[in-house]
């Protein structure tokens, strides 16, 4: 498909013309060829007297003047387009806004949800373990009442034993229609609480240099490596879960 332009007349992608832009290329050219001129006197200045010294600030004027004439040219001419470019942004960015605020809202129900089943997965775990702990106590007793006690006291022990620290799952569901799944996802964010322990422990060489700037990104990075929540060092470590697609 093809449009008919005008002659002379140029687009750009989508549409928006450029030709009022290209009008000001003629109203530039005096100002081109004012500072041609005055880079050639700068050029050949020799300032060894009173009077060409004066003649020296009368240069530095007529740089000025050129340069605010200039200046007022750009701000008469920027001045319409950023005001329509803020106009523009009004006009999306409430939308835009509204789409972020609802699929937020979704989220921290779809977490609270998460939460919730890995609260009972973990209920339902324990309830299991008390159970399987009741009936090898109860085993236990049997063996100890048939003078068995190194069985009785192998199975008290194994029953006692540290239950291995299991991930809980970090998705539920598989893709969505649209392709994509959704998942909870853990961040580190550090935050300084105490700077002249951080300050410290920079010169101890115990937290990077690069944190003098308290960039954040910085100060996540060391959350990350520490990935305990409380204060290490006068930051203030914390994990945030949310949830993201891809």
């Amino acid at each position: 498909m093809t449009t008919d332009l005008p002659t002379g007349a140029l687009t750009v992608a989508n549409g928006i013309s450029i030709l009022p832009a290209l009008k000001l290329v003629p109203a530039l050219e005096p100002f081109k060829a004012a500072a041609t001129d005055l880079e050639a006197q700068g050029e050949r200045a020799v300032i060894d007297t009173d009077e060409a010294y004066q003649k020296g600030s009368d240069f530095l004027t007529l740089c000025d003047q050129q340069w605010r004439q200039l200046e007022d040219l750009r701000k008469a001419t920027k001045g319409p387009v950023d005001d329509y470019g803020k106009f523009i942004q009004g006009l999306f960015l409430p939308i835009q806004n509204r789409f972020v605020m609802v699929k937020e809202g979704m989220k921290a129900r779809m977490l609270s949800y998460q939460k919730a089943a890995e609260a009972r997965r973990l209920e339902a775990e324990r309830k299991v373990r008390a159970a399987q702990e009741a009936a090898a106590l109860e085993l236990a007793e049997q063996e100890a009442k048939g003078g068995n006690t190194a069985a009785a006291d192998a199975i008290l022990e194994a029953a006692s034993a540290a239950v291995p620290a299991r991930a809980p799952p970090r998705k539920i569901g598989g893709s969505n229609t649209f392709g994509r799944s959704t998942h909870v996802a853990e961040t580190w964010v550090g935050r300084v609480v105490e700077p002249m322990e951080v300050l410290k422990a920079i010169i101890a060489g115990q937290l990077p240099v690069t944190l003098l700037e308290w960039r954040q990104v910085e100060l996540n990075q060391v959350a990350r490596s520490v990935k305990v929540e409380g204060t290490y060092r006068g930051l203030k470590i914390e994990k945030v879960e949310g949830l993201r697609q891809r």
